[in-house]
């Protein structure tokens, strides 16, 4: 039990390397979000110029 408690201290800084982790994943799975919603918006910008090149091609 004693290797578990001296790896969660991490010889004494463990707030340091904690609230890192913590701060990394959050940017991580934001970053991701960006991601989807960015191609969620380029895939809709795709379509209407689909759109709009099939109306003048049917005018």
């Amino acid at each position: 039990m004693s290797s578990m408690s001296q790896f969660l201290s991490q010889g004494g800084y463990a707030f340091y390397v904690w609230c890192s982790y913590g701060v990394c994943a959050v940017l991580m799975l934001g970053e991701l979000i960006a991601l989807r919603r960015g191609r969620k918006g380029t895939l809709e910008r795709i379509r209407r110029l689909i759109r709009m090149r099939a109306e003048e091609a049917s005018r």
